[in-house]
């Protein structure tokens, strides 16, 4: 990848650097390692209300402390003793007797597949918490160190605003009609040439063979004559007969062998509108959003253009998808996988978390809101592949018909 386009993947770099740094679990976090070379920046401090349940990840053997980190008379020290009694007041048997020493055996839990965390619990009664804090929204910090090397901190802030706390992981999800009994899980092939089938064909078979199954039972109808005629359904599972579709929607879309795998360029998705139109009439539309710097962004298993705008970076793309997901379209995100290599997959389930950060600038702070996203992806790699994941797509394509 270097050798062919150092300069993408030095872009390709820098945005995920920048998403990391956005992220909410990012941005509030900071990490020393050997030699206290600190490897982050300034970290704003997550949101922690009244009632909240937070868990933190944690190895064995880590040394755990906590500390308030800003009020009132931060500058002193017999204070800020004071002021740690009483952050440790309001935090459900986190404190060990009061102190900066964490509660090990009461706050160290473990999930049922072995792995352990930490459970950060703000007293529910939110009265209570304003007449100890004095109404102050006050900051502290969770300090994990490992038994070798390195230190994690991340940063809270108690807010003493209105509002319910939810008991779920997710503040909003949603999904498409039908999604768990009718969409399609399609996988690539052998074909034309002895090469793969290619996965930009196969996540559009899927979307339209979902089309074709659902047919008249949404607002606005969908042809039935996506598959074959309107008596046949598209099938569930990848078969023999499914082939042939997904070879036609190929053909369309100009996918090409390329070191034996099927690539596609970006841009040549908007080239199955005509014959989605021609099946389902003239409000029928096949669009695609892609970076503006390389409008032909090439996904293969082997090779792929790489570039964009800061306009065009990952946030803006989960919002599309979003947009659509919520209007009951499934959206096919291009996306990296975790060997950098491009694919497209199918989302048709989203989940949203909401969370607020205050960020400091000198002794000024304001609250900020972020988001976090993610997806469930249908890969084309056979169904046990499919999966929630947060995602950083570099283009978005979607079919759909207008009202």
């Amino acid at each position: 990848m270097v050798e062919k386009d150092f300069y993408g993947m030095v872009r390709l770099w820098r945005e995920r650097g920048a998403e990391a740094r956005s992220s909410p679990d990012w941005a509030t976090s900071e990490a020393t390692v050997r030699n206290n070379r600190k490897t982050a920046w300034r970290a704003d401090e997550e949101e922690i209300l009244p009632g909240s349940i937070v868990k933190l990840a944690l190895r064995e053997g880590n040394r755990i402390n906590v500390f308030v980190t800003n009020h009132a008379s931060s500058g002193l020290l017999h204070l800020r003793s004071e002021w740690q009694r009483r952050l440790c007041s309001v935090l459900v048997d986190f404190c060990l007797d009061g102190g900066t020493k964490v509660n090990s055996s009461a706050v160290i839990q473990q999930t049922q597949n072995g792995l352990f965390f930490l459970r950060l619990e703000v007293n529910s009664n939110r009265t209570l918490v304003r007449n100890v804090l004095e109404g102050r929204e006050i900051g502290f910090m969770v300090r994990i160190k490992g038994n070798k090397d390195g230190v994690v901190t991340k940063h809270f802030a108690i807010s003493l605003r209105s509002k319910r706390v939810r008991r779920t992981s997710w503040d909003s999800e949603g999904s498409i009609l039908f999604e768990s009994t009718d969409f399609p899980d399609y996988e690539q092939h052998t074909c034309c040439g002895n090469c793969w089938s290619g996965c930009t064909p196969v996540a559009m078979a899927q979307i339209f063979g979902y089309f074709d199954r659902i047919g008249s039972r949404i607002t606005p109808r969908l042809s039935k004559r996506l598959y074959r005629d309107e008596n046949t359904d598209a099938p569930l599972s990848m078969t023999d007969s499914v082939k042939p579709f997904v070879e036609d929607i190929r053909s369309r879309l100009g996918t090409f062998c390329s070191g034996g795998s099927g690539s596609t360029y970006g841009s040549a998705t908007v080239q199955l509108e005509p014959w989605f139109k021609a099946h389902q009439g003239s409000k029928a539309r096949v669009k695609s959003y892609l970076k503006k710097r390389t409008k032909r962004s090439l996904r293969s298993t082997s090779s792929r253009k790489l570039g964009g705008k800061d306009g065009d970076g990952v946030g803006y793309f989960n919002q599309v998808g979003l947009k659509y997901l919520k209007s009951g379209w499934p959206v096919m995100f291009s996306i990296y996988t975790k060997n950098n290599v491009g694919h497209d997959v199918v989302g048709t389930k989203y989940r949203q978390k909401i969370k607020r950060q205050r960020r400091w600038f000198l002794w000024w702070h304001y609250w900020k809101t972020v988001q976090e996203n993610e997806f469930y992806l249908h890969y084309g790699w056979g169904k046990d592949s499919n999966k929630w994941q947060k995602i950083s797509p570099f283009e978005v394509h979607v079919a759909y018909v207008t009202v």
